[in-house]
């Protein structure tokens, strides 16, 4: 059979469980807990009935003119996409990690600081002097989307480690989340290195890829379908790890607080000492009354 009727045929299945996964959400109402989940999903559904028809036709197009077309409109996808993956691995760690405020405030400053780092390679690397650079928003994007995915992959296994202690199962939606992209990031990660090899969207590679994406969006849509569990409440002991870090990093953010002069309590031994003086005052009385 031909390529590209394999690849036309996973091309319409990737946008109708797309379409499947943007209405599971809506379904779920979780459009409003993961709107820049929602926003990619939009956007790959948009893709999908737009752009992704151009290399099947339609013929009154020539084919360099859909070419063109088709590069400009995927990799400029790509790159939205990719920004929106970012503000989605921020939300899933901060749902995954509410249980512990400072923590989790600490990490998104991390986060924060490793996308512009992300953002600085993807830039400074889309002008090295090779044949592809001539492009660049290809290499930023490419370059991108490689930071995206190995931040998904560390997601995948932050979540799986953490999310019994912090309430959460393997039928939580976030793990359900972090499990479809960090599989998807898999396969991106190992595709985006012989991106610049391929001449073609019918080669062996890009049809895998397509079938891995949609089975990973498949996992989400799985996910939003079903009915979430409900979070467990967290307990842990006074001496607990995390608990003993959670309150290093809020006095850490807690720069800015203003102290508040608050009488200090009365200690047991200061209580004693007044305990003795009232005695004494006493006998002291008792002595001269007589």
């Amino acid at each position: 059979m031909d390529s590209s009727y394999i690849a036309e045929g996973i091309s319409v299945v990737g946008t109708c469980v797309t379409a499947v996964a943007l209405y599971a959400t809506v379904r779920g109402k979780a459009y409003k807990r993961y709107p820049a989940l929602v926003g990619y999903l939009a956007l790959c559904f948009l893709f999908g009935i737009s752009f992704g028809i151009l290399p099947y036709g339609p013929l009154s197009i020539r084919a360099a003119q859909r070419y063109v077309l088709y590069f400009w409109g995927y990799w400029t996808t790509y790159l939205a996409c990719g920004v929106l993956l970012f503000f989605t691995i921020q939300h899933i760690f901060r749902e995954v990690m509410a249980p512990l405020p400072g923590l989790s405030r600490l990490g998104v400053l991390v986060f924060r600081w490793v996308v512009v780092i992300s953002i600085i390679v993807a830039v400074t690397s889309s002008y090295i002097p090779i044949e592809e650079s001539r492009h660049p928003l290809v290499m930023v994007a490419m370059e991108l989307m490689r930071c995206v995915s190995i931040m998904e992959l560390c997601l995948l296994a932050f979540v799986t480690l953490v999310a019994q202690r912090l309430g959460l199962s393997y039928q939580s939606r976030p793990f359900g989340i972090a499990l479809g992209f960090g599989m998807m990031a898999a396969v991106e990660y190992v595709a985006t290195a012989f991106a610049f090899r391929s001449h073609s969207v019918f080669l062996t590679s890009n049809i895998v890829v397509q079938m891995c994406d949609i089975f990973s969006i498949g996992i989400c849509a799985y996910y939003f379908w079903q009915p979430e569990p409900v979070r467990r409440p967290v307990v842990m002991a006074a001496t607990a790890s995390l608990l003993r870090w959670n309150e290093v990093a809020l006095a850490l953010g807690a720069t800015g607080a203003q102290a508040v002069p608050v009488e200090s309590p009365s200690f047991f031994l200061s209580d004693v000492e007044k305990a003795v003086d009232r005695v004494l005052i006493k006998n002291a009385l008792k002595g001269t009354n007589s």
